[in-house]
Order: C-alpha cells, then sequence, then structure tokens
C-alpha cells in the first residue's frame, strides 16, 4: 500500500487553510495518506484544532521561516512517516472530487527517473526551460507520452501541484535561502542536477483560490521587488529573469 504525505504550507491565510483542509478531508485519496500542515504564523488554538482533525499533523514554524524552509521541513517529516510519496499543495489548492492516485504512482514506478507528475490547478505554467543570453528561456515544446491510456506531458518546469516519489525530492529539496521565487531554482536544478523527470497530466484537477491581501500580501511584495530574484540570479548567473513563448 502506498502512502501519500500532503504537504501543505501556509502563512497569514487561515482561512484559505481552513477551506483547504475542509476539502482534502472532504475528498480524501483513496490512498492511505497523512495531512502535514506548515505554518509560519502558529498559533496554540490552530494547533489543537488541526491535530483534533483525522490524518492531520499541525507543525508550528517560526514566524516567517521561508517557503522552502517549511516545505523541507515537511518532506522530511514526510519521509520519517514512511511516505512513499508527497503530494506537493499550498493553502490555496482546494480538491474538487476525490482522488485516485494509483495510475500515477503505476506511471511513476514503471521508470526509476519518473519524478513527478503535476496536476491541473487552472494556470499553464508548463515549459520546456533553458538559459540564453542571461535569462530563462520558456518554450512550449513538450514530449507526449501515453501509458496505461492515460497522457502525460514532459516538461522541465511543471506548477506547484504534483506528486512526486519521497526519495526523489529528498535529493532536490528547496534552496532554504529563498523564501520565494524557489520555483523555477528548484525546477532548474531537478532538470540539471539529477536524472528525474518532471511530466504533467490533465487527469487530476484542483481549484486555485487567489488571494492576496492584508499581510500576506506585504510580505509577498518582496518576490516583486527582486529580494529572493536576486538570489537566483546570482546563483545561475543570470542578467534578466524570464523571457515567455512569444
Amino acid at each position: 500500500m502506498n502512502k501519500i504525505g500532503i504537504i501543505i504550507t501556509t502563512f497569514l491565510k487561515d482561512e484559505a487553510l481552513k477551506s483547504c483542509i475542509d476539502a482534502v478531508l472532504k475528498f480524501s485519496p483513496k490512498q492511505e495518506y497523512i495531512v502535514l500542515i506548515g505554518d509560519q504564523n502558529p498559533t496554540h488554538i490552530k494547533e489543537l484544532n488541526y491535530n483534533y482533525l483525522p490524518n492531520c499533523i499541525y507543525n508550528p514554524l517560526p514566524y516567517d521561516f521561508g517557503l522552502s524552509a517549511s516545505r523541507n521541513y515537511l518532506v522530511k517529516e514526510a519521509k520519517d512517516l514512511k511516505c512513499d510519496y508527497i503530494l506537493l499543495m499550498a493553502d490555496n489548492i482546494q480538491f474538487i472530487a476525490k482522488y485516485d492516485f494509483q495510475p500515477i504512482i503505476n506511471f511513476l514506478e514503471s521508470d526509476k527517473n519518473n519524478g513527478l507528475v503535476s496536476f491541473d490547478i487552472d494556470y499553464a505554467w508548463h515549459y520546456a526551460m533553458k538559459i540564453e543570453n542571461g535569462e530563462f528561456v520558456f518554450s512550449d515544446i513538450i514530449e507526449p507520452y501515453i501509458f496505461e491510456g492515460i497522457i502525460y506531458h514532459r516538461y522541465d518546469i511543471v506548477p506547484n501541484f504534483w506528486l512526486g516519489k519521497t526519495e526523489v525530492i529528498l535529493q532536490n529539496l528547496w534552496d532554504e535561502k529563498l523564501k520565494m521565487t524557489e520555483h523555477e531554482d528548484f525546477m532548474w536544478r531537478l532538470k540539471t542536477q539529477t536524472p528525474y523527470k518532471a511530466f504533467a497530466t490533465g487527469l487530476v484537477k484542483a481549484k486555485r483560490i487567489v488571494d492576496r491581501t492584508g499581510k500576506y500580501k506585504e510580505m509577498r511584495q518582496r518576490h516583486l521587488t527582486d529580494e529572493f530574484r536576486d538570489i537566483v540570479r546570482q546563483k545561475w548567473g543570470l542578467t534578466g529573469w524570464i523571457r515567455l513563448p512569444r
């Protein structure tokens, strides 16, 4: 029996977290699972409430611990709990149906280098990825695969809603210097520094709730002012940022 660690990071969005957890428990996966919450703005009341729920572990993390550090903490916890797979989520993603991840697991197990498979959350962030003229250059080139009647596409960068092998993620953890702008760095290292591949399929769909208000909006602005983007630029020798397909 495959066990899935559903990792959910949250910061200053308590209502979104509640809606996310409610949906996970309502539409729980058919596989054995445990929900691992990493809260960068913890309270004792939330800890009591979420630990009371079935299959949930609430982890109070330091304030503004960072998205990368929070994910790494939860992945390691999932490993300790003997989870074979990580389902990467966030507080703004909501299940809309009961999911059977076994076909995805079968695909991942069909090749030792199949690392993760991303799903549909209403925005397209599926690209091939390279560095050219000091920029991350994204293109629409894709590689289609059909496995057990399901279509998968091979990409270099995919949305942050995916099922991946725990052992693969442990070999490619997020850079903890990056409290944000971690996405491009994580995917680029997966492509260039590991043998593992990323895929996408529309078999699983969820709803993404965009809410960037209040204190969360203020903290998120650091991404827009390049505080963490500059770290990624320096790390990979970039002079620009991202060039999207025309």
